[in-house]
């Protein structure tokens, strides 16, 4: 091979590798922060929401929240909680849950620390795209095998930004 060609394809790999860098690293800025969807009444006059929240040392904390439905800060209970650690990389977001707390029914609510911990550990692989000038984050799920009850894509709104 050519010396020039050589450098040439050296310069080429190295911009490719740093361009793709500063791309993963812009997503990782995009994610951090609080995240908030409405996953649907639970009764007449409650909405169960989840909070995902993004940190800047690549540890991730959810919870299923059960909130009036005219006052979403008014919150009545927990029903789900857990904590573990991301990785983005490209569009893919990659979630280990490490420990995962539950109230056991998901219609019963209780206080955020009396949800009992489970020994259930799992990772998660999802497609991760940001729309509305990054207000608004999706989640797409990969597929699930016939008669699973399973969920395509959540939309979740950013309620706090990390610096």
């Amino acid at each position: 091979m050519h010396l020039n060609t050589f450098k040439l394809l050296l310069s080429l790999i190295t911009v490719t590798i740093i361009t793709s860098c500063q791309e993963n690293e812009a997503k990782l800025a995009t994610l951090l922060g609080t995240w908030r969807t409405e996953t649907g009444p639970t009764h007449e006059e409650e909405n169960s929401s989840q909070l995902y929240i993004f940190n800047r040392d690549g540890s991730f904390n959810t919870v299923t929240r059960i909130v009036k439905s005219d006052n979403e800060n008014e919150v009545l209970g927990f029903n789900y909680r857990s904590e573990g650690m991301f990785i983005i990389k490209d569009d893919q977001l990659t979630l280990s849950f490490n420990a995962i707390y539950t109230s056991g029914n998901a219609l019963m609510v209780t206080e955020i620390n009396d949800l009992t911990f489970t020994e259930e550990k799992f990772v998660q692989e999802m497609k991760v795209s940001f729309r509305d000038m990054n207000s608004s984050l999706e989640l797409t799920f990969p597929p699930c095998a016939p008669n699973e009850n399973c969920v395509g894509s959540m939309k979740f709104y950013r309620v706090a930004s990390t610096d």
